[in-house]
């Protein structure tokens, strides 16, 4: 009997210890994927008349293609 539960203790400290590790994986990629959001929109606000140029040319590009 005290075997079983020392296993069954070792069972949910495992499952305590993965959790943990998800969850620091998971914020990690939250981090991750903020910091990519704001390298994106610094570059997007450095190049706005750029992005806004090809925007145009693309949306131009795309009606016309469009009608024909």
């Amino acid at each position: 009997m005290l075997e079983s539960s020392s296993a069954f203790t070792s069972v949910i400290t495992n499952i305590d210890i993965s959790r943990s590790i998800a969850n620091t994986i998971f914020n990690f990629i939250l981090i991750i994927r903020s910091v990519i959001i704001k390298i994106k929109w610094l570059f997007n606000e450095n190049n706005d008349s750029f992005l806004a140029s090809i925007q145009i040319q693309t949306t131009g590009k795309g009606l016309k293609h469009g009608m024909n």
